[in-house]
């Protein structure tokens, strides 16, 4: 099943694909709570932007009932990966960057075991020149819990992005999984060291 909508730059999606746009960019709760998006379903959206710019926003998974999942917003083909993790009833926000397709939509991918609410919010525009590249779907360049690299407390995993980056921005999503405390997690470039503030904090426990 598609839904597809077209909202400008404050994209706000649910089951029934219904959404608006207040001023401010601040958008509120629908008058009438609609049914939680199934798994399997993909929420197309029209990004509202021309083929000159990557979109950049914020991915919300609400999940409803207990059980894991995920969301990921790309553009173009999917590429096997996510843009947020969910598990039991915790609200999981998280920033995207996509490239639209041809026709200027993007897409919300909802998988896993459980159905959730999905929101969608434009944060900026990122003009497109030669030396930027944005991938349709994240690649992922390190699992640790297939390469067996399982971060200790107060440990360090350095991950080689490859040398074409070089001298230039990476952007990148960390994402935290099977956490046995309370604690946080930094990504900083390797020359830098740690400079003392988190990128993520952890709950513990998932």
């Amino acid at each position: 099943m598609t839904y597809r909508n077209r909202v400008g730059l404050c994209l706000v999606v649910t089951a029934t694909a219904s959404a608006f746009a207040l001023a401010g960019g601040v958008a509120a709760s629908p008058a009438t709570e609609q049914p939680p998006v199934t798994s399997g379903v993909d929420i197309v959206i029209d990004s509202g932007l021309d083929d000159d710019s990557f979109l950049i926003g914020n991915a919300t998974a609400i999940n409803v009932p207990p059980g894991a999942g995920y969301v990921s917003v790309y553009g173009g083909d999917f590429g096997g990966t996510s843009t947020v993790n969910t598990s039991g009833v915790a609200t999981m926000p998280n920033l995207f960057i996509v490239d639209p397709a041809s026709d200027g939509s993007i897409t919300a991918r909802v998988g896993g075991g459980s159905e959730r609410h999905v929101i969608v919010d434009s944060v900026a525009r990122l003009k497109k020149n030669p030396a930027t590249v944005i991938y349709p779907s994240p690649r992922r360049v390190l699992d640790s819990r297939v390469a067996g690299l399982a971060v200790v407390p107060d440990g360090e995993l350095t991950v080689d992005l490859g040398e074409r980056y070089a001298g230039r921005l990476a952007i990148i999503n960390l994402t935290v999984d099977r956490t046995a405390a309370p604690g946080w997690q930094a990504t900083y470039p390797c020359a830098d060291g740690y400079q003392g503030t988190s990128s993520i904090n952890l709950r513990g426990g998932g």
